[in-house]
């Protein structure tokens, strides 16, 4: 996905690089091309390569995009397991 200089403002390249795997995620699961448990699977590892050097923004990377990929699974891939 393209960023724009004012999209990347701010942040470092390892939490864009998340957010891209993310919006990657989400396309998939919108496309119905992933099950809700992959689909939550694949974000526990985006979460897992984020929280291992940056633990003080995991419960706003959950609020922010867990709480995201929950809500499209929800919506498309009708996954209520988790």
């Amino acid at each position: 996905m393209f960023f724009s200089s004012f999209d990347r403002e701010g942040y470092d390249d390892r939490y864009l690089a998340a957010r891209s795997r993310i919006d990657d995620l989400c396309f998939l699961i919108v496309s119905g091309r992933i099950s809700a448990d992959d689909a939550r699977n694949a974000f526990g590892a985006i979460r897992a390569d984020y929280s291992r050097p940056d633990q003080e923004n995991i419960e706003l990377f959950d609020m922010i995009y867990g709480s995201r990929i929950e809500r499209l699974c929800d919506q498309f891939v009708g996954g209520s397991t988790g």
